[in-house]
């Protein structure tokens, strides 16, 4: 039933069409899958009529510049990390999966691979523990599973700072104000926590740094995701602060009757 799933699960997000031979030859359909059931979740449509702050303007800009300076200087540990996943997992070296973007469009966001395949050649689940190895290890605590999205944003589907994107089924109940930007490789939620934090102070977060926006706060973030990268997650002691200000600040850029305009 969790091999069913999970292969249900993969077929839906990348719509493939999946058939049972139970269904072909009339016996009672499989059970529906877990994905497909969360997928179906009806969430709370509000109208994008917020204000944003003038340095999203140009923020496309920005990404295109920084982006094709880090892709020339990256090309070797971008070879580099390319070679040891096809050394330690085999082919493919990437791996891909639906997130929701700009305006609510769905994308294929890239990561290099870190883990095994999820069951062995008998079908038999392999534990979560063992499925990720040290070099997967490694590339994800120095956040260098993360390049092959550098592309994803030469193509427009991301930004290098913004709300993470997420799945289909972890957005939050009201997404709308967070899809009107394109999501980031990094963001605010990740250096004041990442993991450390709630889901609710995530979207809080993401929240926060979008009402606020500017290039001095976009490379004050980069800065502070190098220490990351080097030193780990830390909880920062600021975060409670900052998302009580942000729940309970008063939606004074939403604009009554106006609309955002593509970014």
């Amino acid at each position: 039933a969790e091999a069913s799933a999970y292969i249900e699960r993969i077929c839906d997000e990348h719509k493939v069409r999946l058939d049972y031979v139970s269904r072909l030859i009339g016996l009672d359909e499989p059970a529906t899958s877990v994905a497909k059931t969360q997928s179906s979740k009806p969430r709370s449509q509000v109208p994008n009529v917020y204000s944003l702050p003038r340095y999203f303007r140009i923020k496309r800009y920005v990404d295109l510049v920084l982006v094709s300076i880090l892709v020339v200087a990256l090309l070797p540990v971008f070879v580099a990390v390319a070679i040891a996943v096809l050394l330690d997992l085999g082919s493919p070296v990437f791996f891909w999966q639906r997130r929701i973007g700009l305006n609510e469009q769905i994308f294929q966001m890239h990561k290099f691979r870190t883990l095994k395949p999820a069951f062995d050649w008998r079908g038999q689940a392999v534990p979560a523990q063992e499925r990720i190895s040290w070099i997967g290890s490694l590339l994800r605590k120095l956040r260098l599973d993360e390049l092959p999205q550098l592309l994803n944003v030469l193509v427009g589907d991301m930004s290098l700072i913004g709300p993470r994107p997420l799945l289909p089924q972890d957005q939050p109940p009201n997404p709308s104000f967070r899809l009107t930007v394109r999501p980031g490789i990094t963001g605010w939620a990740q250096v004041c926590g990442g993991n450390l934090l709630s889901p609710v102070e995530k979207n809080a977060l993401d929240e926060w740094y979008i009402h606020n926006a500017s290039f001095g706060l976009d490379l004050k973030i980069i800065g502070r995701t190098l220490l990351v990268m080097l030193g780990g997650e830390r909880r920062d002691p600021d975060v409670s602060e900052l998302v009580e200000a942000e729940e309970t600040a008063p939606l004074r850029r939403r604009i009554s009757g106006g609309t955002v305009h593509n970014l």
